[in-house]
């Protein structure tokens, strides 16, 4: 015969992982909205071609400055593919301001000058 303590014990434990997936199900809910709200249909839609490419459509090209070199990473989540544009930072200190590149690499404005001076 189990004791009360237990049966409390079981009892309460079932409320509080209830209580933990209700939390958990309501912030994925506030989150799915939330990235929903931004989302802006283009009413586009693409072939990937044999190569896995897609073009982007000309319009959300013009839209987003985008132009051809630029560098964008993927993120997935589920199903959903996200682009994001790539923001490169200096090989040599880290900062991410002013940076170009440079032959096979990314250095901002004051490593470039150091590079100069060394040169």
């Amino acid at each position: 015969m189990k004791s009360k303590t237990n049966v409390m014990t079981n009892a309460q434990t079932k409320v509080n992982a209830d209580a933990q997936t209700k939390v958990r199900t309501d912030n994925q809910e506030k989150v799915q909205t939330n990235t929903q709200a931004n989302i802006q249909e283009t009413g586009a839609v693409k072939t990937v071609c044999e190569l896995g490419r897609i073009q982007l459509p000309l319009t959300l090209r013009q839209a987003q400055g985008i132009e051809a070199g630029d560098q964008f990473e993927f993120l997935t989540q589920g199903t959903t593919i996200m682009m994001v544009r790539h923001a490169p930072s200096c090989l040599a200190c880290d900062d991410d301001t002013d940076v170009q590149r440079l032959h096979r690499t990314f250095l901002c404005g004051e490593c470039r000058e150091g590079v100069k001076k060394i040169i």
